[in-house]
């Protein structure tokens, strides 16, 4: 009897520990223990840095290096997502060659997915982060502060596709210029 009670003791405590899907999927995208703002990297870091983060991860591969006529760099990851789906991380530097902005889109098995990912990355930014209200394109926004400096993040469910709509995650990060 005493084994059976240790055993439905051990399953109980392990269930109330284990990650959900949807807030393993959201550490999976956010990577919030790798240190940073996000994935590991810092807002004002350089070009180098933030593909010297990124390229120790083995489900990211950078498929877009996109330097523009004012001089600002983006480049273009997909992370591959454990439920088989993809997440495009996008990272935003200024004409210096520093880190300015980020952003996720990231793509579920479902419209529910969809909106679990969503309750939940609302509830961390809503937990963590001062609200500002909804933008006028309908993006929940947040603010925080690091070192000297402000940033925004806004979050936001899309749809995707004109003929069959799939609900995507939107997840943006900039400095308050």
């Amino acid at each position: 009897m005493k084994n059976i009670l240790a055993i439905a003791f051990l399953m109980m405590s392990f269930s109330l520990t284990a990650q959900t899907p949807v807030s393993a999927l959201a550490d999976e995208l956010l990577l919030l223990n790798a240190g940073g703002v996000l994935r590991g990297v810092e807002f004002y870091s350089d070009v180098n840095g933030v593909k010297k983060v990124e390229s120790r991860r083995s489900n990211m591969e950078l498929y877009e290096e996109d330097k523009q006529a004012d001089g600002a760099l983006y480049l273009y990851y997909e992370l591959a997502l454990s439920n088989g789906k993809t997440a495009d991380v996008d990272y935003h530097f200024d004409a210096d060659g520093y880190l300015f902005s980020l952003s996720t889109n990231t793509y579920t098995e479902s419209d529910e997915q969809a909106q679990a990912l969503y309750d939940h990355l609302l509830n961390y930014l809503k937990s963590n982060f001062k609200s500002t209200g909804t933008d006028n394109e309908g993006w929940q926004t947040f603010e925080g502060r690091r070192q000297n400096y402000t940033y925004k993040l806004y979050l936001q469910m899309k749809e995707q596709g004109m003929w069959k709509k799939t609900k995507y995650i939107g997840f943006d990060m900039a400095v308050v210029q």
